[in-house]
């Protein structure tokens, strides 16, 4: 039987100029051989309650498993997306570029993802994706603050290929 499941952890740090940032890191396990071409999507949504309603900010991480990309993230294998909107990432469906096009930002978002501390470990069957967000950006409606919670979502969908509409496995 497949099984996925997923972890995370989180801390807040601050830089040399003073700007304190989230850190983000949700990892996906399996407890098969990660099959190649498969697309781990790891992502999170914090609501964003200083707008009244629904609204979310939401970032996805896409790693796609290939011989060559254990311990060695790339461009080629990494997908990220930042979106805005009231949709929510575990019950969309459809192919995963496609997910949420309505509410995908532009270019610029709020999170980046730190290839370094990222991760597909292929003998420990692992996808890791390491998310950054600064609190407070210009490419945000809202900003973190310190000392006050933040509601979230975090969650994982797998697929066998690019082309997939349905995940093989899904969680949050």
């Amino acid at each position: 039987m497949e099984g996925y499941w997923q972890e995370g952890e989180y801390h807040a740090t601050v830089n040399e100029r003073s700007e304190w940032s989230l850190i983000l890191s949700l990892t996906t396990h399996s407890n098969q051989v990660l099959p190649d071409t498969y697309l781990f999507m790891n992502w999170v949504q914090f609501l964003n309650e200083a707008a009244g309603d629904d609204s979310m900010e939401s970032f996805s991480c896409t790693l796609k498993v290939t011989p060559e990309s254990n311990k060695l993230i790339t461009e080629n294998i990494l997908t990220v997306a930042g979106y805005q909107g009231t949709n929510k990432l575990s019950s969309s469906g459809g192919v995963i570029s496609k997910l949420n096009l309505d509410e995908v930002t532009e270019t610029f978002y709020p999170w980046y993802v730190d290839k370094v501390a990222s991760d597909i470990d292929i003998q420990n069957k692992l996808v890791k994706c390491s998310m950054h967000r600064f609190f407070v950006t210009n490419f945000s409606n809202f900003d973190l603050k310190l000392g006050v919670e933040h509601p979230f979502h975090a969650g994982f969908k797998v697929y066998s290929s690019a082309s997939s509409d349905t995940p093989v496995a899904a969680g949050f």
